[in-house]
């Protein structure tokens, strides 16, 4: 467990910079052939529905996302984060995005305690 995410509330308190796992290997065929559907449009309404990538992939786009915002906090430390491009910018907005509504959870509500695999992979969708 990672003491700084502890202090800040944030549970679970896994660092997901240095957390891994034996079963990544082992579970990579089921999250390749898993499959989930979204809106096309993004839209919340009925509409055209298309397939999401794997969950492999959208797993590695938030650990390159989350390790690209660690290297930019440093740079905002020195020399503050109006010196950023906008590109980081956004960059560091989806971490907190990841981070503050998807890693985070609350086991004491109902809706959060537990999460089925589709609505895992519909909510920590990456553009």
């Amino acid at each position: 467990l990672d003491k700084k995410l502890v202090q800040r509330k944030h549970f679970p308190s896994v660092n997901w910079l240095i957390s891994y796992s034996k079963y990544d290997k082992a579970l990579e065929p089921f999250y390749d052939n898993f499959e989930y559907w979204h809106k096309k449009d993004g839209s919340s309404g009925s509409g055209a529905m298309d397939r999401g990538e794997s969950l492999t992939e959208l797993r590695r786009e938030a650990r390159k996302i989350l390790q690209k915002e660690d290297e930019l906090n440093e740079i905002v430390q020195l020399v503050g984060k109006d010196s950023l491009a906008e590109a980081d910018k956004v960059c560091l907005e989806t971490a907190r995005i990841i981070k503050d509504d998807f890693l985070a959870q609350n086991a004491f509500t109902p809706y959060d305690k537990t999460c089925p695999l589709y609505k895992a992979a519909t909510e920590g969708g990456l553009p």
